[in-house]
């Protein structure tokens, strides 16, 4: 007989249709690493996106006609969709330092629960 965890039979199926994995596998200092390359991406941008902004500043207070009235609100669409990227870009890092930490806190919390359940049960 099939051990029954709540009212599922089997972590494959789930409600919604959802899967879960039978097995979770997570490189602590690969997603560390990631999200400090993504922090590091997301300032370097941020960076970036201050001298382009300055330059257009610039620019555009001495660029009078048609062509400036038509390019400013191409230019404050296209500046403030940039600046949207580098702030997905630092959730992006906080999120993954975030998972990085959880893993290796339920990791130690199931091997502390697994040591606990075998000394209970006096079979290690």
């Amino acid at each position: 007989m099939t051990p029954r965890c709540g009212p599922y039979t089997s972590v494959d199926n789930l409600p919604g249709g959802r899967h879960v994995p039978n097995e979770l596998r997570v490189d602590w200092d690969t997603m560390v690493s990631s999200a400090k390359s993504i922090a590091e991406q997301a300032i370097q941008l941020s960076t970036e996106l201050d001298g382009i902004g300055r330059e257009w500043d610039s620019l555009s207070s001495t660029w009078l006609g048609d062509a400036a009235s038509s390019y400013a609100p191409l230019w404050q669409d296209w500046h403030e969709g940039a600046q949207h990227v580098a702030r997905v870009l630092e959730e992006s890092c906080d999120l993954l330092r975030q998972a990085a930490t959880a893993y290796v806190a339920e990791d130690a919390d199931s091997a502390q629960a697994i040591s606990e359940s075998t000394a209970a049960m006096d079979i290690l």
